[in-house]
């Protein structure tokens, strides 16, 4: 990623660590969570001083009638820039979206969270749902498909829609990963941009959710959520893990 447009945006990889404990793991949305689309490969002029992620993160909150819409006006003030240009940016990403080039940025706090898995021996997986089979290719050429000991994930723990023949928010897509894993349900933490997809999914499953929200946007209390993957310690997901009465957020 480009110094400028790290220096422009929220930083997804902020946080303190809120922290997963021997005998837990984790399971990772792709898009969004592990890679971000370039805005420079959707819209040619894209500036750095236009936040575009928040795009990204927002729309992916207002795809869900189960919390307060976020509105346009929010969504453009947060870019920095008119509706007119946001609404031209989410067509324009719709159309590129199933192009693997696309989403070439690395999620600040990524490599970190994987390293740190690694070294606390907590297994990992990265579940996307896409519109052709494209996860591994995505993973590897940024760089985080392979030796786990190098804090990448492994082939055989990616789970990709389009080669699934499943897709979240289907319980079953969740089910394969904590029997790929080796951990019951309740036991694997997912970490996912989308409240739909990843956050009610997981639940519906069995399994713990945490929604990544850089930006806000999301009042729902029934799930913890961290602004960035730096809030995510390996070593101690157990606050995930606790009932939302016992000190979740």
């Amino acid at each position: 990623m480009r110094a400028e447009w790290a220096a422009a945006r929220p930083d997804p990889g902020a946080g303190a660590a809120v922290g997963v404990a021997p005998g837990e793991a984790l399971s990772l949305d792709v898009a969004g969570v592990l890679v971000l689309p370039e805005p420079t490969a959707v819209l040619a002029d894209a500036a750095p001083g236009e936040h575009w992620d928040a795009v990204h993160y927002l729309v992916r909150v207002r795809e869900s009638g189960a919390v307060p819409l976020v509105g346009w006006d929010h969504v453009a003030a947060s870019v920095g820039a008119p509706v007119e240009r946001v609404h031209a940016y989410v067509d324009r990403l719709r159309e590129v979206h199933g192009r693997p080039d696309v989403w070439r940025r690395v999620v600040p706090g990524a490599r970190e969270l994987l390293l740190a898995a690694a070294a606390a021996g907590v297994p990992v997986a990265a579940v996307s749902n896409t519109v052709r089979p494209m996860t591994v290719e995505i993973l590897a050429a940024a760089g985080l498909s392979g030796d786990p000991a190098d804090g990448r994930i492994p082939v055989e723990r990616t789970f990709d829609s389009s080669v699934l023949g499943l897709a979240k928010p289907d319980p079953r897509v969740f089910r394969r990963v904590s029997a790929e894993l080796g951990r019951p349900l309740d036991k694997v933490v997912h970490v996912g941009d989308s409240l739909d997809e990843d956050v009610r999914g997981a639940q519906g499953a069995g399994a713990v959710a945490v929604h990544l929200t850089p930006f806000g946007g999301c009042a729902d209390v029934t799930h913890d959520h961290v602004p960035g993957l730096r809030g995510i310690d390996p070593t101690d997901l157990r606050r995930h893990l606790q009932p939302l009465s016992e000190g979740a957020s």
